[in-house]
């Protein structure tokens, strides 16, 4: 094969069907270049040998055993040879048109770029209530334009900014941490591209896994940022952290209801649903800002395994 021009990492794990989906809609994208597919699967549940590869664009990296989001990230992306990387959820089926608007975008120098995140399928309550907390403003209508946040299962960068950056792929790949790095350090942009989207689904099968994931995300997310604080800002914190356990349950459920239905709101979709969602989604806001709380006062403990 020759040297691409865009590889794709596509994270799995037990995505079922979702992953065939999302692989022979990449291979159906066309294009005049050639693009590298990279899955990085610990599913375990066979599926992954069931992908056509009738072009040799598909490598496959398994794992033997669970591993957490950011690990699979990484083993796709230090695999990467393209000139620009792209990152994928199994979960997420790319729709006409996402890899050439993805291209089109990437021509602009200096720029990480995000797709739409479009939610499919049936759903129970609780599925939506995660949609909206996680990819809810990054449905349509999603202006093109300069963003502060793009989705972690639909985004795509220069492959040279990984080349500067090499321990964000060691041993896990972090997106919010990543590309706070290289805003700041490289003065990148982060651009909305619209076309560049896909159609998302994932079930979860009760609310509790839910919110354990949410537990655990903040958790270690809240390690990892204390690990980047300054001695000062540290200090700071551990003085002002005590204070905060008697505010959160008062405060915290309108404000972060507030964040959520502020964003997705005004897109004047899926009014009903967001509304008989908003209990779990005030929820979830207060169990990540525990999460987080507690990642950074005591440690990620084994919340960074978990990160699914």
């Amino acid at each position: 094969m020759n040297k691409p021009t865009l590889s794709v990492v596509v994270a799995s794990d037990r995505a079922g069907g979702r992953l065939l989906e999302c692989v022979a809609a990449l291979l159906a994208q066309g294009g005049p270049d050639p693009m590298q597919i990279i899955v990085a699967d610990c599913s375990g549940d066979g599926l992954v040998g069931e992908i056509g590869n009738p072009t040799g664009a598909v490598e496959v990296v398994r794992f033997s055993q669970r591993v957490p989001w950011p690990t699979l990230l990484a083993a796709g992306l230090q695999r990467a040879r393209g000139d620009f990387v792209a990152i994928l959820e199994a979960r997420c089926v790319p729709q006409i048109g996402w890899a050439g608007a993805l291209r089109h975008a990437l021509r602009q120098s200096n720029t990480v770029v995000g797709g739409v995140v479009e939610f499919e399928g049936r759903a129970k309550l609780v599925d939506w209530a995660a949609y909206f907390c996680d990819y809810g403003q990054f449905m349509r209508p999603w202006p093109t334009g300069t963003v502060r946040e793009l989705p972690g299962n639909n985004c795509a960068f220069p492959r040279v900014l990984l080349e500067k950056y090499p321990e964000y792929t060691q041993p896990g790949f972090w997106k919010t941490f990543f590309l706070w790095q290289v805003q700041e350090r490289e003065g990148v942009r982060l651009l909305a591209v619209p076309a560049m989207a896909v159609g998302y689904r994932r079930e979860f099968r009760s609310s509790f896994e839910f919110l354990a994931r949410r537990f655990h995300h903040a958790r270690c997310f809240g390690a990892m940022r204390r690990a980047r604080l300054s001695s000062t800002q540290r200090r700071r914190y551990t003085l002002l952290a005590p204070l905060l356990p008697p505010l959160l349950p008062p405060l915290l459920p309108p404000l972060l209801l507030w964040r959520t239905f502020r964003k997705v709101w005004p897109k004047a979709r899926y009014r009903l649903r967001l509304i008989r969602s908003l209990p779990l989604i005030g929820l979830a806001g207060v169990v990540w800002t525990a999460g987080e709380w507690l990642g950074h006062m005591v440690g990620p403990g084994s919340s960074c395994q978990k990160v699914k």
